[in-house]
């Protein structure tokens, strides 16, 4: 029994600090929506996103804010932001990227899931 014990206690101390063993990959438009829709992403810098059923989204980077639309393609997520005030043509283009989920962290990375960025996000509600 103590054997158990301890390799159960050797087998909890290498789970990362979060207890979830790896964030959970939302590959379809139904688990991004139950998982993310109408609950505000943020940041430690204050920027933050929201994204809606009905294929809108908003937020604000910085001193940006901006408003776009998105649609759903294969296990990517794809948006194309407004032109407005401040956004850069380059930022507005269409852009997919791959979402994960890990507890009440948020992270998606560009380029369909294939660039050498992420950015990681807060749930706030």
């Amino acid at each position: 029994m103590k054997r158990l014990a301890g390799i159960l206690a050797g087998a909890l101390m290498l789970l990362p600090a979060t207890g979830h063993a790896d964030p959970v990959r939302l590959e379809t438009r139904e688990a991004f929506l139950g998982r993310l829709a109408n609950r505000v992403m943020a940041d430690e810098a204050g920027s933050w996103v929201l994204i809606r059923p009905n294929g809108t989204l908003n937020g604000q980077n910085g001193r940006v804010t901006y408003t776009g639309r998105w649609h759903w393609s294969g296990t990517v997520l794809c948006r194309k932001l407004n032109r407005g005030p401040g956004i850069d043509p380059k930022q507005a283009a269409e852009s997919c990227s791959r979402w994960s989920v890990d507890g009440n962290t948020v992270i998606y990375k560009r380029q369909s899931g294939e660039g050498p960025r992420s950015r990681t996000f807060t749930l706030r509600k």
